[in-house]
C-alpha cells in the first residue's frame, strides 16, 4: 500500500468531497426525512379540503404546516434551498417550501417578490446586454417576455408576519399549454424569507390554488425570533471556545495528525472485522509550512512574497470504492487528494481538491480550489462535461473557520475541554457555499477522559457523533448513513484489504 492514497473525503467534520458537485454520487449518504410530526394547531377547513391530522414539520425554519388529505411531502435535497415539496397522489400540480437569504442586505417581501419575478420574466423572455457608454459597465435589458401576470395581492399577514403573494402564467416547455405559478413570499427576518411555491397545469389551477393557499393558511413559525437568538448565541460560544485555544494547543492537534489514519466500514451484523463492509480509507497529514507547499511540483526557491507566507498545511488522501454494478463486487475506487493552508492567524486560506473516479476501464477527475482572505472568498470548480464554475460566497467572518479548523475542530474542542453548545459558519464543498454548523461537546459517562461530539450540518440530517479522548485523540466517527470512520494504522490496515482482496494501488 502506497502512503499517498488518493482522497475523498467523510471526514467528521468535513464535507464530502467523493463526488463531482450536483452529482447523484455520494459517500455520507443522508436521511433527509427528517419531516417530523407534532400536535396539530386548531384551524377551520374549508368546504372540499381535508386536511391530514398531523402536520409537517420543518425544523430548520421552524415551520409547521398542515397537508391536505392525499398528499405527501418530500425533503429536499442537501443541496437546495427546497426544504420540502409536497404533492398529490392523483394530479400533476405541486408545492415546493422554500428558504431564501438576501445576499444584499435587507430586504421586504414586496422587493424580493420582485426579484423572483423579473428572473422569471428572464428566463421566458428576450434580454439585451449592452455596455453602458459612460461607465463601460455590461447591463441588460428586458426586451420582451411570455410572462404573464395574473394577480397580485401585497401586505399580507401570514402567522402574524409580513408576505406578498403573486400568481403568473409561464409557457411549458414542451407542449402548448401554460403552466400557472403562484409564490407567496414570507419575511421572517429583515434578510431570511420562506417562500411557498405552486406550480400547476391550467387544467387543475382551482384546486390547485385553493389547496396552495389553505397550506398557507395553516404555518405555524415557532418564534423564529428566539431561534436566531439563540444561533447567536450558540456562535458567540464558538468565538469564545476557539479564542481561547493557543498556539500551542493548536499546534498540539497539528501534530496529532502528523500521519494518521483511519477506515470507513459498514458495520457487520456480528461486530466482528471480517463481516464489516469495507467503504474506504484515509490518510491525513499535517505540518507547519509555507503557502507555497500547496504546489508539491514547485521548488521552495521560486516561491514568491505570498507563497513565504507561514502557515498550517493539513492533506488528505482518501480512498472509497464506489458500487458500479448489481454485484457485492462490482466496486471500483473514488481517489481523491485535497491539500489545505491556513495562515498562522487564520485570516487567510487556500486549498486545492482533486478527485479522480474510475469506472469501465476510464478515469475523470474532478478539481476544486478555493482561497479566502477575511471576507473575500473564492472557489473554481471545474470537471469533465460540465462547464467550469466560479463561486464567490457571501458571509461574515464573525464564526466563520477555516477548512483546516473546520476538519481538526472535534479535536480542538475536545482538547480544549469545555462542554457545551457551539456553532460555527463554514464552507461546504458538498453544498458550495458557507453553513451553520452546530457542535456540541459532552464527556461521556463513565469513561474518565473521553468526550462526544454532535456534529450537525442541517436540520434534516442526523448527527455525526465522534468519539475523543482529551487530548484530541480520535478514536471513531459514527456517520449519519451508519458507516463509521475508526482510527487504524498503515499496516492494520493493508493487512486488512490484502485479507479482504480489496485495491491498495
Amino acid at each position: 500500500m502506497t502512503q499517498t492514497p488518493p482522497r475523498l473525503s467523510a471526514e467528521p467534520t468535513h464535507p464530502d468531497i467523493s463526488r463531482p458537485p450536483r452529482s447523484a454520487l455520494a459517500t455520507l449518504a443522508a436521511s433527509l426525512a427528517a419531516l417530523t410530526p407534532v400536535a396539530p394547531p386548531a384551524a377551520a377547513q374549508p368546504l372540499g379540503i381535508i386536511m391530514q391530522e398531523e402536520p409537517l414539520y420543518l425544523p430548520a425554519i421552524g415551520l409547521e404546516v398542515q397537508l391536505p388529505e392525499g398528499c405527501v411531502a418530500d425533503a429536499g435535497s442537501p443541496d437546495s434551498a427546497i426544504r420540502a415539496t409536497i404533492r398529490p397522489n392523483d394530479a400533476d400540480w405541486f408545492v415546493s417550501i422554500q428558504s431564501l437569504v438576501s445576499t444584499a442586505g435587507e430586504a421586504s417581501a414586496p422587493q424580493l417578490t420582485d426579484d423572483l419575478l423579473h428572473r422569471l420574466r428572464k428566463q421566458f423572455g428576450v434580454v439585451r446586454t449592452y455596455e453602458d457608454p459612460q461607465t463601460k459597465e455590461r447591463k441588460e435589458e428586458l426586451i420582451d417576455t411570455r410572462v404573464r401576470t395574473v394577480q397580485r395581492t401585497p401586505n399580507l399577514i401570514v402567522a402574524d408576519l409580513p408576505a406578498e403573494r403573486a400568481y403568473v402564467s409561464v409557457p411549458q416547455f414542451s407542449g402548448s399549454q401554460e403552466r400557472f405559478l403562484g409564490y407567496t413570499v414570507i419575511e421572517t427576518t429583515p434578510t431570511e424569507y420562506v417562500v411557498f411555491e405552486l406550480s400547476s397545469p391550467v387544467s387543475e389551477i382551482g384546486v390547485a390554488k385553493a389547496t396552495y393557499e389553505m397550506i398557507i393558511a395553516s404555518s405555524v413559525f415557532n418564534d423564529a425570533n428566539a431561534e436566531i437568538a439563540n444561533r447567536a448565541k450558540r456562535i458567540s460560544r464558538g468565538i469564545e471556545v476557539l479564542a481561547s485555544i493557543d498556539r500551542d494547543t493548536f499546534e498540539h492537534v497539528i501534530a496529532l495528525n502528523h500521519n494518521r489514519w483511519e477506515r470507513l466500514y459498514e458495520p457487520g451484523p456480528d461486530g466482528l472485522e471480517d463481516t464489516d463492509i469495507e467503504i474506504g480509507y484515509r490518510q491525513i497529514r499535517c505540518w507547519k509550512g509555507v503557502r507555497g507547499e500547496l504546489d508539491p511540483t514547485k521548488p521552495p526557491a521560486t516561491f514568491d512574497q505570498t507563497e513565504r507566507d507561514e502557515g498550517y498545511l493539513l492533506q488528505m488522501n482518501v480512498r472509497v470504492l464506489q458500487q458500479v454494478g448489481p454485484n457485492a463486487q462490482d466496486r471500483e475506487p473514488v481517489d481523491t487528494t485535497a491539500l489545505y493552508f491556513q495562515s498562522l492567524d487564520g485570516r487567510s486560506e487556500a486549498w486545492r481538491i482533486n478527485m479522480t473516479r474510475r469506472a469501465n476501464f476510464q478515469t475523470a477527475t474532478f478539481r476544486e480550489i478555493g482561497a479566502r482572505h477575511d471576507a473575500s472568498l473564492k472557489i473554481h470548480i471545474e470537471g469533465p462535461a460540465t462547464p467550469p464554475t466560479e463561486i464567490r460566497p457571501i458571509f461574515s467572518t464573525e464564526g466563520y473557520i477555516s477548512q483546516i479548523s473546520a476538519i481538526l475542530l472535534p479535536q480542538l474542542l475536545a482538547t480544549a475541554g469545555l462542554p457545551g453548545e457551539y456553532a460555527f459558519y463554514a464552507y461546504r464543498t458538498v453544498d458550495q457555499k458557507v453553513r451553520m454548523r452546530e457542535d456540541t461537546l459532552k464527556p461521556i459517562e463513565g469513561r474518565l477522559g473521553v468526550y462526544s461530539l454532535e456534529t450537525v450540518f442541517r436540520d434534516e440530517i442526523p448527527p455525526q457523533v465522534t468519539l475523543l479522548r482529551e487530548d484530541g485523540t480520535v478514536i471513531r466517527t459514527a456517520m449519519p448513513d451508519d458507516r463509521v470512520w475508526e482510527s487504524t494504522t498503515l499496516q492494520r490496515l493493508s493487512k486488512l484489504w490484502r485479507r479482504k482482496g480489496l485495491p491498495l494501488d
